[in-house]
């Protein structure tokens, strides 16, 4: 089971029922108080609402939490929600090996782009790593409201 706490987190319950926070990896999705961020989380829960999903441990963050790629049904989650449009690749861990390589979520993430989807659709989108680094996010964490208009999933 998947509770879904934003656009790239969530609580994994185990066999035990015991939840364990985990942080997608490779992307980074708009903060809930960011344009797009209730409507990266609320697309997040429509992919894994009720569904068994599988988990591949990366390690854990500097908060503890773990970092994971989560997949639906052999979809993988996290470049389902870049390829909507709701989140960036983050490519402090989205590497290519060669110089001329590109990654499925770098891929995604220009399809997006072109496509004018979610985030990309707005004027200059503003990703996390730069407005957290910049300072202008609140000191007060605010939650993350499902957002009333649905997102529609792939």
């Amino acid at each position: 089971m998947v509770r879904v706490v934003d656009g790239d987190t969530v609580l994994v319950a185990d066999a035990r029922s015991l939840y364990s926070k985990v942080r997608l990896h490779g992307i980074d999705a708009p903060e809930c108080s960011m344009p797009f961020g209730p409507q990266a989380k609320q697309f997040l829960v429509q992919l894994t609402q009720g569904k068994i999903v599988q988990m591949a441990s990366k390690g854990r963050d500097r908060y503890g939490r773990t970092v994971a790629t989560l997949a639906v049904n052999g979809q993988d989650v996290g470049l389902a929600i870049v390829r909507s449009g709701f989140a960036w690749r983050d490519g402090r861990y989205d590497r290519v090996r060669l110089a001329r390589q590109t990654t499925p979520y770098a891929d995604a993430q220009r399809d997006a782009a072109v496509a004018a989807l979610g985030l990309w659709a707005g004027p200059s989108p503003l990703a996390p790593w730069d407005r957290r680094t910049g300072g202008r996010q609140s000191s007060q964490r605010k939650r993350c409201a499902i957002p009333t208009t649905q997102v529609a999933t792939p």
